[in-house]
């Protein structure tokens, strides 16, 4: 309290009683650490979660990765014969035997190492074409491919114009990367695997010995 006294008269009168008044900047920070202190003391102390020990035999370990490893050595030769069998299947409507199966012998080696670098085939096709059939051949074997992100669209197109010399001698890789540019029936059209299915599409007549 403050005591006010004022004079009147010449005699003091009885003093006023003034109540102190806290300024606002003092007030709102006490309320706040108030309902801090209340809220912190309303929770529960934190327990620090310690990680789970799984104790693995390195048998076990082995076996597993081993099992592991042999999974996916299997459908890797499932991909590769399925994609032979394709290249079998759509490859003579423009080239015969022999550079069919030197085709397969290159897309075997690639398949097997993404940074491969093919050699050009050795002979003519049986038929004068665009480059068109052929990018799509390059991308159709390549969406069946086990790892598809390791072959992107330069490397795709620098191996098809490397193993095909002649019909991209005048064609840019920019210009092969525009894999599926015509949507019009060609000698080898364009084929989308469906969903989790990568097999391809045969016509009803002819009934293949690779699934997947």
């Amino acid at each position: 309290m403050f005591h006010i006294h004022k004079l009147k008269f010449g005699k003091k009168e009885k003093p006023l009683e003034v109540e102190a008044v806290a300024p606002q900047e003092v007030i709102a920070p006490m309320a706040e650490e108030t309902a801090i202190a209340e809220e912190t003391s309303d929770k529960e102390p934190v327990q620090e979660s310690l990680p789970i020990e799984i104790h693995i035999t390195s048998q076990h370990h082995q076996k597993r990765k081993a099992s592991y490893e042999e999974m996916q050595k299997q459908e890797m030769e499932q991909r590769v014969r399925m994609v032979m069998e394709y290249i079998h299947y759509i490859m003579p409507r423009i080239a015969d035997q022999e550079t069919i199966n030197y085709i397969c012998t290159e897309v075997h080696n690639w398949m097997y190492n993404s940074n491969y670098k093919p050699k050009p085939i050795k002979r003519r096709l049986t038929k004068q074409i665009t480059s068109v059939p052929l990018r799509h051949l390059v991308w159709n074997i390549t969406a069946r491919f086990m790892n598809p992100k390791l072959y992107s669209g330069d490397n795709k197109a620098i191996f098809i114009k490397t193993l095909f010399p002649k019909e991209f001698a005048d064609t840019e890789i920019d210009t092969i990367k525009n894999f599926k540019v015509d949507s019009r029936k060609s000698e080898i059209p364009i084929d989308e695997p469906e969903g989790d299915n990568f097999s391809f599409h045969y016509p009803e007549d002819y009934t293949p010995k690779q699934l997947l």
